[in-house]
């Protein structure tokens, strides 16, 4: 089943204008959006019209919906809701803007994460959960990461990965920007131990596939 709402084409040409300090005014449509910008905008100043609040402060209850910077939200009705399924200081979970490029903490580390541990022969060569080592090899990884999917030296992980993902990790290899690092948490701190290698590991020159393969071209680089 599909659901929309039409846009009309005569959308005015100034568009709304959002109140300061609410959910919407701090928004942003993209300058050649267009018709589709200004119905967002007038979308977005009719629903999301919730003063924004550090805490609970006055301004909170003299609000009739407002939203608070870790979670809290109160609508019109008087209901309160309070999300607490993420980490507050997470930002692969913030709003970005059109033109954000990608950053490691932000993006890509995760991403790359999944490959760490799917595939741990590569740390002998390569951590691909570390900013600086990946950093490092960021042309390397860019030439394989561009190799089309029928070529018989492309990496089979690469094939998992949406365009626009792909894109991205593109993007930022060309430009390896670090960004902010999370704050760790409790339960990060509890969970972070020494890594110990397993007693029957098997050493990477044992392995075979496309995977190894990459590991020894780093490896003599």
């Amino acid at each position: 089943m599909d659901e929309y709402f039409p846009i009309s084409p005569d959308q005015p040409a100034a568009g709304a204008k959002p109140a300061p300090l609410t959910v919407a005014g701090k928004l942003e449509t993209k300058p050649d959006a267009g018709n589709f910008g200004r119905y967002i905008m007038r979308e977005l100043c009719r629903r999301f019209d919730h003063a924004c609040c550090e805490t609970t402060d006055s301004k909170w209850h003299g609000a009739e919906q407002a939203l608070t910077i870790t979670g809290l939200f109160k609508g019109k009705s008087g209901r309160r809701v309070k999300d607490d399924r993420h980490e507050i200081n997470d930002r692969r979970n913030w709003v970005l803007g059109w033109d954000n490029p990608p950053t490691w903490y932000d993006s890509i580390q995760p991403v790359f994460q999944q490959y760490a541990n799917l595939y741990p022969v590569m740390k002998h060569f390569i951590d691909l959960g570390n900013y600086e080592q990946v950093k490092n090899y960021a042309k390397m990884l860019a030439r394989a990461f561009r190799l089309p999917e029928e070529d018989p030296n492309a990496m089979p992980v690469t094939r998992d990965l949406s365009p626009a993902k792909r894109a991205a990790i593109l993007q930022w290899l060309t430009n390896p920007l670090e960004g902010t690092r999370p704050m760790k948490t409790t339960q990060t701190l509890l969970a972070t131990r020494p890594e110990t290698a397993a007693p029957n590991a098997v050493h990477p020159g044992a392995r075979g596939g496309k995977t190894a393969a990459l590991a020894r071209r780093i490896g003599r680089r």
